[in-house]
């Protein structure tokens, strides 16, 4: 197991309320904003069990892209971030599987503390059109993470791009999402980021384009070998842009911003002020 017990990303009191696992929390007068504690890099299922176990209530997981697109494994090579077992990997079915599973209240492994997954998209390695894997994928979320819209799971899906360059590998995977006949129950449970630091102007383009995401994030940050380094002058930016971005104004307006990679408790709450 990992050094480190917990933290990947603070998804802190930035934190977006629509992704809140109680729906009813929007309908009262609560103003505050959950606070995920994300394990970081659990690509098997012994791994997600022992860090919920420790008290994580989000998982992240990073999802490896064949050339051909075809998304076989949660995986992440070497090299991989500090303290963390580089090349461990689990077949993606069973993995969304089993998360469906243990999030169906009821259920004697229902796991009550997980409700959000993040899927780190390794999406570099495709040689073929992203466009296609963006549908092969959203077929596998569907029917793996979903039930093709049929579950009690209540498991939400954050879906993290590498660049903004990926606009096709989305339109692909939100075009198929539109042919389900449970389209609106999938899509509330789903939002979407950028989680390496491409220009804001750059990310602002891609959602522009794309039309039909709403639910958006916004990442900053560094690897966690070199966190106790890094400035927050985009993150200090990207806060602003969401405290001062108007949805009446601007559909595309972040809900969330979060910062990775943090291990060190210290630099965590120095990110928090």
């Amino acid at each position: 197991m990992h050094n480190c017990l917990i933290c990947f990303l603070i998804i802190s009191t930035f934190a977006f309320v629509q992704l809140s696992a109680n729906k009813n929390a929007l309908k009262t007068n609560d103003n505050r904003r959950p606070i995920y504690v994300v394990a970081s890099m659990v690509n098997t299922i012994k791994e997600l069990d022992h860090y919920v176990n420790e008290g994580a209530n989000a998982i992240e997981a990073d999802v490896y892209f064949e050339e051909s697109g075809d998304a076989k494994n949660m995986f992440e090579n070497w090299p991989c971030a500090c303290n963390r077992k580089c090349g461990l990997k689990t077949p993606i079915d069973k993995y969304l599987k089993y998360v469906n599973d243990v999030t169906k209240p009821g259920r004697e492994e229902f796991k009550e503390k997980l409700i959000l997954l993040v899927l780190d998209l390794r999406t570099r390695n495709i040689k073929t059109s992203k466009y296609k894997a963006g549908i092969k994928f959203a077929q596998q979320v569907i029917q793996y993470l979903f039930d093709d819209g049929r579950t009690t799971s209540r498991i939400y899906l954050q879906l993290s791009l590498n660049s903004a360059k990926d606009a096709d590998f989305v339109i692909g995977f939100e075009d198929e999402l539109a042919k389900s006949e449970k389209v609106e129950e999938i899509k509330h449970k789903i939002g979407w980021d950028v989680g390496l630091n491409d220009k804001l102007e750059d990310i602002d383009e891609m959602w522009t384009k794309i039309k039909s995401v709403k639910k958006i994030w916004i990442g900053d940050g560094t690897i966690n070998c070199l966190s106790s380094m890094y400035k927050y002058t985009r993150l200090n930016k990207v806060l602003n842009r969401r405290k001062t971005c108007r949805d009446v104004m601007n559909e595309y307006c972040p809900k969330k911003v979060f910062i990775w990679m943090i291990d060190s408790k210290n630099i965590m709450f120095d990110a928090l002020k």
